[in-house]
């Protein structure tokens, strides 16, 4: 819980950005559930990721936001 601690942290611009995100810190920076990420990440739609081992899922935050801006409407 501490990543996700310093997410919120940074989102109400409290602290310096993280580098690297778990899931649920890239689903509430989209306003999206938890389950939402990990099904585009399954169908190869969501943000870039990393897997090391077999459950630890990663995203570098540059790669996320790369990728909301190519996937902004208007």
């Amino acid at each position: 819980m501490e990543d996700l601690e310093r997410a919120r942290a940074y989102l109400a611009g409290r602290a310096e950005r993280p580098q690297r995100l778990r899931t649920a810190q890239v689903a509430q920076m989209l306003g999206v559930k938890l389950q939402t990420v990990e099904k585009w990440r399954g169908q190869g739609k969501g943000p870039p990721f990393v897997k090391l081992g077999r459950k630890l899922v990663l995203y570098e935050l540059p790669a996320v936001e790369a990728w909301l801006r190519k996937h902004e409407r208007g």
